[in-house]
């Protein structure tokens, strides 16, 4: 990939600490792929497409897995469809390096008492 000559200002959005909500900008450069055509540069702070952080994804991504996707775009201050897109996001990620409890497994055994 080579340099295409133009920059991109990003926001990411960041968790408020103690009421204090921020953003981070930084210059995103364009780089021309030979399979993709021109794209924004990776960065290591997000994951391609999204607008946040991966520690903010993270952050909300726990919640969805013990309440509903409408009670915990309330937390972060997000939608609940973009905590449902957010946790997609960080499963897809951590389901690679996370083993799962059935890796291995050869049989399941049902008990039936009636």
């Amino acid at each position: 990939m080579v340099g295409h000559g133009d920059v991109v200002a990003e926001l990411a959005r960041r968790q408020p600490v103690a009421d204090i909500h921020g953003r981070l900008v930084a210059d995103m450069p364009r780089v021309d792929c030979p399979k993709c055509g021109v794209v924004v540069a990776r960065v290591s702070w997000a994951e391609p497409g999204s607008r946040f952080t991966r520690d903010f994804e993270s952050e909300c991504a726990w919640p969805v897995s013990v309440a509903n996707q409408k009670t915990v775009g309330g937390f972060p201050h997000i939608v609940w469809r973009t905590a449902g897109d957010i946790a997609r996001r960080v499963a897809e990620r951590l389901g690679t390096a996370m083993p799962s409890p059935f890796d291995g497994l050869a049989a399941i055994g049902v008990a039936t008492m009636y």
